[in-house]
């Protein structure tokens, strides 16, 4: 049995994954199994020779959340790591995360910083900036802070938690972490361990859908958690936030029917959340302002 299992989704990055490739292949653990997920490309990734200690495995295009779900359900490891086709793994990895799951048999996530770089190659940012560990459900509320390639997972924690959302394409990672918080401790290296790559065919570059999937994360949360006093008083600041947020900005774009529904839906969830949407919907001009419909007629 290997020691972990590298889960790499990959559609149409052929030309990135000898990359990606060679970052796991100059880690200290040669224990590894290296899992790359072909998401339906057309470039010849199914065809191609990725090398002898590597097992490509194929699915009709899914996306990345069906991608990953796949090679974790193909993984024979009991640790799963990820790392996205376009990203790289910095030398020493998983040899200064794996010490933090053995030690900590409660932990079922390790994760570790990021830097971000642009097409020169130059860095943008670092994050997170600090790396909470142990309980991190309520840090995890406020931000989503683990970059996907730098975690390691516990498979059977992965698994009980229902894997990746497939049903959504953007914050399906930050809704997973929360779920996996849930059960269990976080633990994380200090060091920057992954480089995570910028460039044009990248689904984070959908602002709106960026916005509806964050909030997502918050409603699928709320519906877990709101038993819970203490994170779902912060959900429901966030969410108030986020259907505000969104609905303003459906509403700029003439999308009024949704947008006064998401406005009308903030109501209630915090002390001021109905005036700050009312306001939204009194201030706010859209290509074809109409402000003939009240925000008081729509069911929350």
């Amino acid at each position: 049995m290997p020691r972990v299992s590298v889960v790499i989704p990959s559609y149409n990055r052929l030309h990135l994954l000898p990359e990606a490739l060679g970052s796991v292949r100059i880690q200290d653990s040669d224990d590894l199994e290296i899992l790359v997920v072909d998401d339906g490309s057309t470039d010849g990734t199914a065809d191609a020779d990725l090398g002898p200690d590597v097992r490509v495995i194929g699915q009709e295009n899914g996306g990345p959340s069906a991608a990953r779900n796949l090679g974790v359900r193909e993984a024979r490891a009991d640790l799963v790591a990820f790392l996205d086709s376009d990203d790289r793994w910095k030398p020493g990895k998983l040899e200064a995360q794996l010490p933090l799951l053995e030690a900590d048999p409660a932990a079922v996530v390790a994760y570790a910083r990021e830097e971000a770089i642009d097409e020169t190659g130059a860095v943008v940012h670092i994050r997170p900036e600090s790396t909470p560990t142990g309980d991190v459900l309520a840090d995890l509320v406020e931000d989503n802070f683990l970059p996907t390639s730098t975690v390691v997972v516990r498979r059977e924690a992965f698994l009980a938690a229902g894997g990746f959302d497939e049903q959504m394409t953007h914050s399906e990672d930050w809704d997973l972490w929360l779920r996996l918080a849930e059960a269990g401790r976080f633990v994380a290296a200090a060091e920057v361990l992954s480089t995570y790559r910028f460039h044009e065919d990248q689904l984070i570059r959908d602002g709106l859908a960026l916005s509806r999937g964050k909030l997502r994360v918050y409603e699928k949360a709320y519906e877990r958690l709101r038993d819970r006093p203490r994170p779902a008083r912060r959900i429901r600041v966030h969410l108030a936030d986020r259907r505000i947020r969104l609905g303003r900005r459906l509403l700029k774009r003439g999308e009024r029917e949704e947008g006064v529904r998401l406005l009308a839906r903030a109501k209630g969830l915090t002390p001021f959340s109905g005036l700050r949407a009312i306001w939204a919907l009194v201030t706010t001009r859209g290509p074809k302002s109409d402000h003939s419909r009240s925000i008081h007629t729509e069911r929350g």
